[in-house]
C-alpha cells in the first residue's frame, strides 16, 4: 500500500515540475527586433520591454499579451504626437524641444 502511495506522490511531483518548467514565459522577439515603424521612427522589442517595466500603461486584470499591446499602443501614440508637434514647429519651443528630441530619437 505504501509503495503505491509513494509511487503516486513521486509521479505527481515529477508532473508538477514538468508543468512548471513548461509554463515559463517565452520572449516572442529578440532584443533588437523592430516591432513597429512610425514614419522614420522605430520601436524595438528592448524599447517596449523597458517602457513596460519603467512606465507601465496597462491596468490590473489584463493578460500578458494585452498589457504589452497597450504599452505598444502608448509608444506608437507618443511617437505620432511628437511627429505632429514637430510638423507644427513646436520643437523650437525650448520647453518642449528636449522632450520631442528624446521621443523621436530613441529606439
Amino acid at each position: 500500500m505504501y509503495k503505491n502511495i509513494k509511487n503516486y506522490l513521486l509521479l505527481v511531483i515529477l508532473f508538477s515540475l514538468l508543468l512548471l518548467l513548461g509554463c515559463e514565459k517565452s520572449v516572442p522577439f529578440d532584443q533588437g527586433d523592430i516591432i513597429a515603424t512610425i514614419g522614420p521612427q522605430k520601436i524595438d522589442w528592448k524599447h517596449l520591454q523597458r517602457s513596460y517595466e519603467l512606465t507601465p500603461k496597462w491596468g490590473k486584470g489584463l493578460t500578458y499579451k494585452a498589457a504589452y499591446r497597450n504599452q505598444l499602443d502608448f509608444l506608437i501614440d507618443e511617437k505620432l504626437f511628437a511627429q505632429a508637434a514637430r510638423s507644427e514647429g513646436l520643437q523650437k519651443d525650448p520647453k518642449i524641444a528636449g522632450y520631442l528630441d528624446y521621443i523621436l530619437n530613441r529606439i
